[in-house]
């Protein structure tokens, strides 16, 4: 339903989150103006806030070899002001499981960058 983009409809296919060219796409909220980057370790895509380079969204690519459970499949890492937040937007230490969200359960959050 295009009009609530959020709610899962069984029917529909899921959302493919790489483009054409194997890099993700941005996750939906996350605003336009934020530039698209490589990640700092080249496996991934990150998102960073023009006016606060303190605030970034990165997607990075799971490896089945991870030590880490939360890092064997496509996760997200995002701060703001240089702060990891969890999937609910609370500060948490930027090594612990919460940190790295998966992607399927990633939504941004703006009025947390407000």
């Amino acid at each position: 339903d295009s009009q609530h983009p959020h709610t899962a409809d069984p029917e529909e296919p899921e959302k493919e989150p790489r483009d054409r060219d194997g890099d993700f796409k941005r996750p939906d909220g996350v605003p336009e103006e934020w530039e698209r980057k490589p990640s700092d370790k080249g496996e991934g895509t990150k998102y960073v806030d023009p006016e606060n380079p303190h605030n970034d969204v990165r997607l990075q690519k799971g490896d089945p070899q991870a030590g880490h459970p939360s890092q064997r499949q496509d996760y997200v890492k995002w701060k703001r002001n240089g702060q990891w937040l969890d999937k609910n937007g609370n500060p948490v230490p930027g090594k612990s499981p919460e940190a790295h969200v998966p992607l399927d359960d990633f939504i941004f959050r703006p009025e947390i960058f407000k």
